[in-house]
């Protein structure tokens, strides 16, 4: 009962300090990670290169599960006395494991791409929103999803002006 009286006086006081600190004359912006992804060029671009490294890896493991499946058919059509059928079980079993290693292997490949894009991204928008907040004199920019702000006046956010600039930067470097 005690942590939970204390957790709602920490989070009144923290608005009654983000409060008198925007009625203090201090500007606070806020801003939209997914949305810069999701509408830059940049991010457009990285996301179309994750999806066509996903379409590459797809297609290799779709290849290997035919094969697969060709092997277990041709078991189903033999005698179990066949003596070739115990050759084809253990081509099988190697073809599923092997299968199972690639899959594994292309997956840990893609989420490293994913990240390394990611961290690009990040940095660079950092880099533009400390420009934008030292331009328009901000003392504070959050990030939307994880700042705990719920609410916020359209005025604060500065998404848009972000993308602009990232998209101008992203033109002037494909140059």
């Amino acid at each position: 009962m005690k942590r939970v009286i204390f957790g709602k006086v920490l989070a009144g006081l923290a608005v009654f300090v983000m409060a008198a600190s925007a009625s203090a004359g201090e500007k606070i912006g806020i801003f939209s990670m997914s949305r810069v992804v999701n509408e830059s060029l940049k991010g457009k671009e990285m996301q179309a290169q994750l999806i066509k490294l996903r379409e590459k890896q797809q297609k290799t493991l779709q290849g290997m599960a035919e094969k697969i499946k060709a092997v277990r058919e041709e078991m189903r059509t033999l005698d179990p006395s066949d003596p070739k059928l115990d050759n084809l079980r253990e081509t099988y079993r190697t073809e599923l494991e092997e299968y199972r290693r690639v899959r594994q292997r292309l997956k840990k490949e893609l989420d490293k791409r994913f990240r390394e894009l990611s961290a690009r991204i990040a940095q660079d928008v950092r880099r533009l929103v400390r420009e934008i907040a030292k331009k328009k004199r901000m003392e504070y920019v959050f990030e939307e999803r994880g700042s705990g702000v719920v609410f916020f006046p359209a005025s604060r956010d500065i998404t848009d002006e972000i993308i602009k600039l990232y998209d101008r930067e992203y033109k002037k470097r494909k140059r």
